[in-house]
């Protein structure tokens, strides 16, 4: 919703903020610290072989909200899996 000012043109209304525009420069500048990243990290090498998952897990407190109708998961949790001679 836009309030028309006394110049005619119009302004935000009260509680709403005005977004600005990303410009070509923003975007550009994004790309290339993105792109300096990548090499940076590229330039690190092996670190280690394996997945990195995001979890929620139930836990063993029976009151706790992950065993309500619907489940509330406990978490979020960072886990690390490799496999080691052919079993993770």
């Amino acid at each position: 919703m836009r309030v028309a000012g006394p110049s005619g043109r119009g302004r935000p209304a009260p509680g709403r903020a005005r977004r600005r525009r990303r410009g070509v420069d923003a975007t550009s500048s994004r790309q290339v610290t993105n792109r300096e990243l990548a090499e940076r990290v590229a330039d690190i090498g092996f670190i280690a072989d394996g997945t990195i998952t995001y979890r929620h897990n139930r836990c063993g407190r029976p009151g706790c909200r992950c065993h309500a109708d619907p489940p509330q998961l406990d978490g979020h949790y960072y886990q690390w899996t490799a496999k080691v001679n052919g079993k993770t």
